[in-house]
């Protein structure tokens, strides 16, 4: 086209930076979706199931953690990805089953 000088729209949007998630930040945790929440008969204690995206940071199966708004408390029990048990998730695209206890 010789009315365009400028460059391409291929061009321009590979000279965009692309952040990369960072696992030496603080943990940031996105909860997507809440599966259950039940509270255990003997203990007193709730048992949450959630769907979380990792955003920043890496989460540790046995980490202690607070849940916000109510800044409650709690013990990541478990982490899970395509049915399978992980000892520690890490920033990525891909959300993860997270199953936390209160403390």
């Amino acid at each position: 086209m010789s009315w365009y000088e400028g460059s391409t729209l291929i061009e321009t949007l590979d000279r965009i930076p692309i952040d990369v998630p960072s696992i030496s930040s603080p943990l940031r945790v996105v909860i997507t979706h809440m599966k259950s929440q039940t509270r255990d008969t003997v203990t007193g204690k709730f048992l949450l199931h959630v769907y979380a995206r990792i955003i920043a940071g890496v989460l540790h199966h046995d980490s202690k953690l607070r849940m916000l708004p109510s800044n409650e408390p709690v013990r990541c029990a478990s982490i899970q990805r395509d049915y399978k048990q992980l000892n520690f998730a890490y920033p990525s695209t891909m959300t993860v089953k997270v199953k936390v206890i209160s403390i």
